[in-house]
């Protein structure tokens, strides 16, 4: 008998490893809103491991009813990590977008 081996997949929130991949990738796809999770899925999907759907029903539960929510109530609500490690010094990432300046990427659309 074979062993079948099931990887599980993960919620993108804050505490995942790539949540800054994710919380950077947004502003540099995502053109103009449409209206629908056309680009949140996308990225999410090319990060294997994650639970797009679960994450996208996450997401609508806290406002982030579309990719331009997702940026407005989910990323700058919850990107409250520092850019630096407090305890070492050291930056965590070495490019971020600040919640301001994914949405004024948004309005210049």
């Amino acid at each position: 008998m074979s062993k079948v081996l099931c990887m599980a997949k993960e919620i993108m929130d804050p505490n995942h490893e790539r949540w800054d991949e994710f919380v950077n990738e947004m502003p540099k796809r995502l053109e103009v809103c449409d209206h629908t999770h056309r680009t949140t899925r996308a990225i999410l999907q090319e990060m294997q491991g994650i639970d797009v759907d679960g994450t996208l029903e996450v997401f609508e539960s806290l406002g982030g009813c579309c990719d331009g929510e997702v940026i407005l109530n989910v990323v700058s609500v919850l990107w409250i990590r520092p850019t630096t490690d407090s305890r070492e010094g050291e930056e965590m990432s070495s490019k971020r977008y600040t919640p301001e300046q994914i949405l004024g990427k948004l309005w210049q659309a």
